[in-house]
C-alpha cells in the first residue's frame, strides 16, 4: 500500500539515536539496503464467506494530531476502504477555541505589582527565614 521512495532509505539494525546529524550507514553492524521498503500494507481474507479488512501501519504517527492535517486524505481513504466505501467516515478537525481575555488598567496594575514586588518579596523572606532555621540548628 505504501513504499518508500526507490533507493533513498536504508533500514537500521540496533540503537537508533538522532541528535544533530543523520545516522551513518554500517553494513558490519546490521544496517539493510533495498530499493524500497514497505511501511503500509492492506490484507483481506475470507472466514465463513465475509471478508475481513485490515490495515498495518509501520507508525501510529502519521495519524496523530501534528500530522493529521497533512494526512486527512489518506486517512479518510483508508477508513473508507475498511467500510467497504458504504459509508463516509467524518474526522472533523476541531480548531481550540480562542478565548481572548481582557483585564483593565487597574488589575494589570495589581498584576504587576503582584509579580514584581510582592511574589519575589515572599520568596526571598521564606528563603531568609528557611535559611536562619537551618544555621541555627
Amino acid at each position: 500500500m505504501l513504499l518508500t521512495q526507490t533507493g533513498k532509505t536504508w533500514l537500521k539494525a540496533g540503537d537508533l539515536v538522532i541528535d544533530s546529524t543523520l545516522p551513518p550507514f554500517n553494513a558490519a553492524a546490521g544496517d539493510v539496503v533495498k530499493d524500497s521498503f514497505t511501511t503500509a500494507v492492506h490484507l483481506t481474507r475470507r472466514v465463513k464467506g465475509k471478508e475481513q479488512r485490515i490495515l498495518v501501519f509501520g507508525g501510529a504517527d502519521f495519524i496523530s494530531n501534528m500530522r493529521l492535517s497533512q494526512n486527512i486524505d489518506f486517512i479518510r481513504a483508508a477508513h473508507s476502504w475498511l467500510t467497504y466505501n458504504h459509508f463516509p467516515v467524518e474526522i472533523p478537525i476541531v480548531m481550540p477555541k480562542d478565548i481572548l481575555l481582557n483585564i483593565g488598567e487597574r488589575a494589570a496594575k495589581v498584576q504587576k505589582i503582584a509579580f514584581i514586588w510582592v511574589l519575589p518579596g515572599l520568596i526571598l523572606l521564606l528563603g531568609i527565614i528557611l535559611l536562619i532555621r537551618r544555621k541555627r540548628k
